[in-house]
């Protein structure tokens, strides 16, 4: 392949640019990612994976699914010389499937700028948001698939057109009123059967790490809470605020301390107080303690 200046595609599916982002750390079950980018419309598709030998099969498993949703046939990829690309089962793909596949010239990255411009934007835009709320690292999928969301719905700076609709043929407009400040603040509202009585926990904190496309929800980082990572679609969204803005919960037994403190009166009430650093100690075992549901204030841990 000569030259890098093609014309933009017309047609979903009638030129994709595929790449992968490799050597992600901070996560056990994800370490690369596969970023699909349809040229007519813009929209990216990025996929987690643990392995670069799943790149390919995960890529001709989506332009399957593609090609029924867009009643399109896939007619172009365009890519670099990566192995996964040049393997024996791409080949008969290719063959089978009657599409051209083009391949950059080794070393010369500027004939895939198209698919390293867009993972450019996405790392640079996955970075901002882990920063910006000191999100733990460890979050980066979460944090990459929301700002994949984010993308999609940011109308393109040649063609001012939304990316999802372009792709999609259907309107955006639910999805843009679904969108909230990523690690924001938002109390997570727990279905009926998981509420503990009449006077029981009815919500969790936690932060919006991303959106989930299968549940049409959020998914949200709940560090004092099991799983850690939780889906909803009912939830209340500080978004000013961000975890460590959350109310301190206080637990019974430590609302009870402190008021037999306060109420002591004697003065030689002082010398049946504990040392402090017992003190700090029952006061942590208080909490251990707290009710099942009840956030507990982990302060060494944020």
């Amino acid at each position: 392949m000569a030259s890098s200046k093609t014309e933009q595609a017309q047609a979903p599916l009638e030129l994709i640019h595929i790449d992968l982002m490799t050597d992600l750390q901070g996560h056990p079950n994800y370490h690369h990612a596969l970023v699909v980018i349809n040229d007519a419309s813009s929209y990216m598709y990025v996929k987690l994976l643990l392995s670069k030998a799943e790149a390919f099969p995960t890529l001709k498993a989506w332009t399957k699914t593609a090609e029924i949703a867009m009643d399109h046939t896939l007619k172009c990829i365009h890519s670099n010389n990566r192995t996964e690309w040049s393997s024996l089962a791409a080949e008969e793909w290719k063959r089978e499937a009657g599409f051209k596949w083009q391949k950059t010239t080794p070393y010369v990255s500027i004939q895939n700028r198209r698919a390293e411009r867009t993972i450019r934007a996405l790392q640079e835009k996955m970075c901002a948001m882990l920063v910006q709320r000191s999100v733990p690292k460890g979050l980066w999928p979460y944090t990459i698939m929301a700002a994949r969301h984010v993308l999609n719905l940011t109308p393109s700076v040649n063609a001012n057109r939304i990316p999802y609709e372009d792709f999609h043929h259907m309107t955006a407009h639910g999805l843009v009123k679904q969108l909230h400040i990523f690690g924001c603040l938002a109390w997570i509202h727990l279905p009926k059967k998981d509420h503990a009585g009449k006077h029981g926990v009815r919500a969790i904190p936690g932060i919006m790490v991303s959106y989930d496309d299968e549940h049409k929800g959020w998914n949200f980082f709940t560090p004092d809470h099991t799983p850690s990572i939780q889906w909803s679609n009912s939830a209340t969204f500080h978004e000013h605020k961000g975890w460590h803005n959350r109310p301190k919960v206080q637990s019974p037994l430590q609302i009870g301390f402190e008021s037999l403190k306060a109420e002591s009166a004697k003065p030689e009430a002082n010398d049946l107080e504990l040392e402090p650093e017992m003190e700090e100690l029952d006061m942590q075992d208080s909490l251990q303690y707290a009710p099942i549901g009840q956030p507990i204030d982990d302060t060494e841990g944020n």
